[in-house]
C-alpha cells in the first residue's frame, strides 16, 4: 500500500487532530509503564500510546523498534530482516 494512502487512512480516523504531529525529528522513542517518550531532536519530549512512523523502511522510528525488541528479546529481529530492501515490505 502506498504510503500517502496509510497516512490518509491514519489521519482520518483520528479524532482529535492536534494530537499529530508532522515535521519532527525523532532522537529515540523510550518505552515507559504508562506508554512510549518520544525525545525529538529539538529538545521536545511528547508521551503517548503509540508511535507512528512513516518516514520509510529504514527509518530511525524503525530502528527504535528494533533496538526495543533486541533489549525484549535479542535476536527476534533478524539482520535479515534488518538489511532487507524496501521492495520486500511492499508485496
Amino acid at each position: 500500500m502506498d504510503r500517502h494512502h496509510v497516512l490518509d487512512a491514519l489521519y482520518n480516523h483520528i479524532w482529535d487532530k492536534s494530537k499529530v504531529l508532522a515535521g519532527k525529528r525523532v532522537g529515540e522513542i523510550e518505552h515507559t509503564p504508562k506508554g512510549v517518550t518520544v525525545h525529538c531532536k529539538d529538545g521536545s519530549t511528547f508521551d503517548g500510546d503509540v508511535v507512528a512512523g512513516a518516514d520509510g523502511v529504514h527509518s530511525l522510528v524503525r530502528r527504535e523498534m528494533w533496538r526495543y525488541s533486541d533489549s525484549m528479546e535479542p535476536g527476534k529481529v533478524s539482520e535479515e530482516e534488518k538489511n532487507s530492501k524496501e521492495e520486500q515490505f511492499l508485496d
